[in-house]
C-alpha cells in the first residue's frame, strides 16, 4: 500500500523495520529493545537527576517503573518515555507547562 511517505511495502520484526519505497529505495529503523530504569527516589524529587533512578535517567526508548519511596518525582520540562508502570503508593507529578509524553512504541 502507499502512504503518504511512499512506502509499498513494509516488513517489521522486533527491533527493525525495513520497508521498500515506491521508488525502490530500501529504508531500515533500528528500535532498540526495551530497558527498565525504576525510580528510587533516595536523593530529591527531581526526575532528571540520574541518583534517583535504579538505571539512569529514563529516555524514549525506557520503561520508567515509578515505586514509592521517600521522594515522589516531579517533572519540570517535557519528558519523553516508552512506557511508565507506578507501583501502588506511587505518584509522578508534572509542573506546570511540563509534559509527560508516553509513546507506547
Amino acid at each position: 500500500m502507499i502512504g503518504p511517505e511512499g512506502f509499498i511495502s513494509m516488513m517489521t520484526m522486533p527491533g527493525l523495520q525495513i520497508g521498500l519505497d515506491s521508488w525502490g529505495l530500501r529504508s531500515t529503523i533500528v528500535v532498540p529493545p526495551l530497558a527498565t530504569t525504576a525510580w528510587l527516589g533516595l536523593v530529591s524529587t527531581e526526575w532528571n537527576d540520574p541518583s534517583n533512578w535504579s538505571n539512569g535517567v529514563p529516555g524514549i526508548f525506557h520503561q520508567a517503573v515509578i515505586m514509592p519511596g521517600p521522594f515522589q518525582p516531579v517533572i519540570l520540562s517535557d519528558v519523553m518515555i516508552r512506557s511508565i508502570n507506578l507501583s501502588e503508593g506511587a505518584t509522578v507529578i508534572t509542573a506546570p507547562g511540563a509534559s509527560l509524553i508516553v509513546t507506547g512504541e
